[in-house]
């Protein structure tokens, strides 16, 4: 921890100077990018383990170790509407790259843009760094602009992160009739994760040129697997969305106010995949099996497998009412099957109803995956042979 106040101290000094004497071309961009960041109030510098980490913190890309295919929509109240696609590709031993693009659109003006970014991991630090050129329209022409993000990140607890971001370090530069250029902005975040990253805490601060320090503060809450709802603070308004994930595929919904008491509203959509970190199944056989009959138990039969190796796993069986009836867990890779004779921990047998059977993989990267299926148990029935198999 002593290891992060040298990057305290150089925010602040960097803080200390944000000052310029150009307006932004780049209010735009305050719209933010991603669904699920914006729903958090946009505190996600600490966060940012998805592909919009190209925008917000590209340090946050260290910590993808999946592919991931994200395309964004916004819709504001202004009328103007922005688009979103990106991509990243962990390679062993460089880090997470990642490449998207941008282009927004508001009557005859027209922005277009691309990123390329990369994240390293270096013990409990990482280092991220992005590439980014716009194409931008203003009234007296259209011009080209270069420039540069960098972004750090200290993770030495698992529950908590602590991350930096210096956007536009190398300003997008625009030289018509007078020169324009993006401000320096800076933020700092932290992220705050429990409950095997079930909850997440995030709180950030940021200043731009020209601007007072504006502080935001988000939380995102997964009470299942395919299930989110976040809510957050963005300087003064409310935010709020949710997320849906079914496998590999999800998808994220935001809505932010304008102010505390208006009714105008900016909404962004976010779909998109991910693959390549996980291998993982269920297979119940059967699917409904009775206790009392010919069938008097099921075998759970477990696909487990990670990209960086498995560090520990988890069985629970769930009733329809979140309850806990079993739980197993272990280190490295989950047992190939388990047989379940549909009692309780104290040998008491379970009431007739549907269970849910889900798997937890945390590899050794700590990132973490879920899979989930359900078997009936209905004691009314004295066989059933079918079964169901979920990847």
């Amino acid at each position: 921890m002593k290891l992060f106040g040298p990057l305290l101290l150089s925010l602040s000094i960097l803080l200390s100077n944000a000052a310029g004497s150009l307006n932004s071309p780049s209010d735009y961009l305050d719209y933010g990018i991603g669904a699920r960041a914006v729903s958090m109030g946009k505190a996600f510098v600490g966060l940012s383990n998805d592909v919009t980490a190209v925008y917000w913190n590209p340090a946050g890309l260290a910590r993808v170790y999946n592919n991931q295919l994200g395309v964004v929509y916004g819709s504001n109240f202004d009328g103007s509407n922005m688009c979103f696609a990106g991509f990243t590709q962990p390679v062993v031993y460089f880090g997470t790259f990642a490449a998207g693009g941008i282009y927004y659109a508001f009557k005859n003006e027209t922005v277009s843009g691309a990123y390329l970014s990369l994240g390293k991991e270096f013990y409990s630090w990482s280092l991220g760094l992005t590439l980014k050129g716009f194409n931008q329209s203003f009234s007296s022409g259209t011009a080209f602009g270069f420039g540069a993000d960098a972004g750090i990140s200290f993770y030495d607890l698992d529950f908590l992160t602590l991350s930096g971001a210096v956007i536009n370090l190398i300003k997008p530069t625009f030289a018509l009739d007078i020169t324009r250029s993006y401000p320096l902005t800076l933020r700092g975040g932290a992220c705050i994760s429990l409950y095997e990253h079930r909850i997440n805490f995030t709180i950030d601060i940021e200043k731009k040129e020209n601007a007072e320090f504006s502080f935001h503060g988000g939380i995102e809450y997964k009470p299942y697997s395919y299930f989110s709802i976040r809510g957050g603070i963005n300087h003064t308004v409310p935010t709020a969305g949710f997320g849906l994930s079914s496998g590999n595929y999800f998808i994220d919904f935001s809505v932010t106010s304008l102010s505390t008491y208006s009714n105008d509203f900016n909404h962004q959509i976010t779909a998109g995949i991910k693959f390549g970190s996980f291998d993982m199944g269920i297979k119940v056989s059967p699917k409904t099996f009775s206790p009392a009959g010919k069938n008097k138990t099921v075998k759970i039969t477990f696909i487990g497998a990670t990209k960086y190796g498995t560090k520990s796993w988890q069985v629970a069986i769930r009733d329809v009412k979140r309850n806990m009836i079993k739980k197993l867990e272990g280190r490295d890779t989950p047992p190939l099957s388990y047989i379940w004779d549909a009692k309780l921990e104290n040998g008491d047998m379970v009431k007739d109803g549907d269970y849910e059977i889900e798997l937890t993989l945390i590899d050794k990267v700590n990132e973490i995956e879920r899979v989930i299926n359900n078997v009936t148990v209905d004691t009314r029935i004295p066989s059933a042979e079918s079964e169901l198999e979920i990847q």
